[in-house]
C-alpha cells in the first residue's frame, strides 16, 4: 500500500529521482508494586529501559518508539503491557516479543493520512485489551500518537481537544498535516462496527512489499523533495499540499524496510549498509526540514543523493 498519493505532476528529473528510477525494472513502472503507569491516565512522558519518551495516552494505552532490545520488551511487560501494536512499515520483532510473552498486531500507516480501516482496527484493539496496550511507530512522535488519538477519539474515550493535546505532548510536527487533519476529522465510531472487528485475525506482521514497489514509493517521495528543495524546503506555491518532511520520512522508512522486501539484492555485499546509510541520511534531512534549516537540508539531501547513486552503481 503506497505511503502517500503524490500530487501530479511531480516528476522532475533530479539526480536522486533518476538514480532511484534506474533501480527499477522497466516493466515495473506501470504498476503498580508502585502504581502501574499504564493505568493512570497521566499524560507525562516516561523514560524506561530501552525506551525514551513513552506517553500514557489514556488508562491502559501507552504510545512511544519501537522497542529495540530485550530490555525494552521486558520493561513493557513489567508495566502491564500484553499487546503491542506497530504502525511502522518495518515488520516487528515477533520472536523477541514472544520471548517476553507479548502479542503483536501490525497496522502500518503513512505520514500523510490514516486510513479509516486502520483507525477502526486500532480502536477495536484498544477497546477491550487483555492488559495494557503499547502502540509504536519508529520514533514514537508522529504516526503512533496520531493513530492512538484518532482511535481513542473514535471510541469516545477522549475529546477532540484532548486528542490534539496528545499530539502536542508527543511532539507531533505540523509538518505532517495529514496526521493532524485525520485526528481533527475523526468522528465517533459505531460501537457495533468496533465489536465486529476480528482482532485475533489482524496481521501480526505485514511484509514490506516487493522491492520494486518499495522503490516506486521512494521515487515518488524523491520527486516531491526535488520540488521542495527548489522552494527552499517549504511547500511550493504550485503544490501547497506537499509535506517535505513527510517525504523525507517516507524515504527513511522505505530504506529501513528495503532489506526485507521480496526481490531485494541481498547478494550485493554493500546493499544492507547502503540502505541503512540512506535511511540515516533521509532522517537527517527530515530533522533539518523540521528545524527550518535550509542549508543543512541541502547538505543532507546531497548526501542522500550520493548514497542512492552509490547503491545504484553497486547493484547494477
Amino acid at each position: 500500500m503506497p505511503l502517500r498519493v503524490p500530487a501530479p505532476p511531480l516528476h522532475p528529473a533530479g539526480p536522486f529521482a533518476i538514480a532511484l528510477a534506474l533501480l527499477l525494472p522497466a516493466c515495473a513502472r506501470p504498476e503498580p508494586a508502585a502504581p502501574d503507569a499504564s493505568r493512570t491516565g497521566s499524560a507525562d512522558a516516561h523514560d524506561t529501559a530501552g525506551l525514551r519518551g513513552v506517553l500514557v495516552a489514556a488508562p491502559g494505552v501507552l504510545v512511544g518508539p519501537h522497542p529495540a532490545d530485550d530490555a525494552a520488551f521486558a520493561a513493557l511487560r513489567a508495566r502491564g503491557v500484553r499487546l503491542i501494536v506497530s504502525v511502522d512499515a518495518v515488520p516487528p520483532d515477533l520472536a523477541r516479543a514472544h520471548t517476553h510473552s507479548l502479542r503483536y498486531a501490525h497496522l502500518p500507516i503513512s505520514y500523510s493520512v490514516i486510513a479509516p480501516e486502520r483507525t477502526l482496527a486500532l480502536a477495536a484493539l484498544l477497546d477491550a485489551p487483555p492488559g495494557a496496550v503499547y502502540v509504536h511507530c519508529h520514533h514514537g512522535r508522529h504516526r503512533a500518537p496520531a493513530a492512538v488519538a484518532a482511535a481513542l477519539r473514535g471510541l469516545g474515550r477522549i475529546s477532540a481537544g484532548q486528542a490534539e493535546a496528545l499530539l502536542s505532548r508527543a511532539g507531533t510536527s505540523t509538518a505532517y498535516p495529514g496526521l493532524w487533519q485525520t485526528v481533527r476529522a475523526q468522528e465517533l465510531l459505531d460501537p457495533a462496527r468496533v465489536r465486529a472487528v476480528d482482532t485475533q485475525g489482524l496481521p501480526r506482521s505485514v511484509p514490506p512489499g516487493a522491492f520494486t514497489q518499495c522503490m516506486i514509493r521512494a521515487d515518488e517521495a524523491a520527486a516531491n523533495l526535488e520540488l521542495a528543495r527548489a522552494a527552499r524546503w517549504v511547500p511550493p506555491p504550485a503544490h501547497p499540499d506537499l509535506a517535505p518532511a513527510a517525504d523525507a520520512a517516507q524515504i527513511a522508512e522505505v530504506m529501513r524496510a528495503l532489506p526485507g522486501a521480496q526481490g531485494a539484492p541481498l547478494e550485493v555485499p554493500e546493499f544492507r549498509t547502503l540502505a541503512a546509510l540512506a535511511a540515516e541520511r533521509a532522517r537527517r534531512l527530515e530533522l533539518a526540514i523540521l528545524a527550518g534549516q535550509a542549508q543543512a537540508a541541502d547538505a543532507a539531501h546531497d548526501d542522500l543523493e550520493a548514497t542512492c547513486a552509490a547503491c545504484h552503481q553497486a547493484t547494477q
